[in-house]
C-alpha cells in the first residue's frame, strides 16, 4: 500500500495503520494474509510511505477475497474521511492493491 500526504509538511507527521476486516482471513485455518500494524512517520518534506502486507500463498482454489488497511490517529495532519481505508484484493493467493 502507498500512503501519501496531500502536501509536504514542515513538521513530523505520523499515522497509525492496521489491517482488518474483509473476506480474506488473517488467522488459521485458511490464512490469506499476515496481519500488520504500526506507525508511519513522515519527516518534514516527505510525502510518501509504504506498508507491506505479506500474502500467504496456499495454492488452494479460492474465490477473490479482500482485506482493509486502516489509517487512524494522525499527528500533525488530518485524515480524509473518505480515503483513510485502503482495500487489498487477494486473487487465488495473489494480491492487487
Amino acid at each position: 500500500f502507498t500512503v501519501r500526504l496531500s502536501n509536504p509538511s514542515s513538521q513530523v507527521v505520523s499515522v497509525r495503520f492496521r489491517t482488518c476486516c474483509g473476506t480474506a482471513r488473517s488467522f488459521d485455518p485458511g490464512k490469506d494474509y499476515q496481519p500488520v500494524s504500526g506507525t508511519l512517520v513522515f519527516q518534514p518534506g516527505q510525502t510518501v510511505k509504504s506498508v507491506v502486507v505479506p500474502i500467504v500463498i496456499d495454492f488452494r482454489a479460492e474465490p477473490t477475497e479482500t482485506f482493509q488497511l486502516v489509517l487512524e490517529s494522525p499527528v500533525n495532519a488530518d485524515l480524509d474521511p473518505t480515503r483513510h481505508v485502503g482495500i487489498g484484493t487477494v486473487f487465488n493467493g495473489l494480491v492487487d492493491i
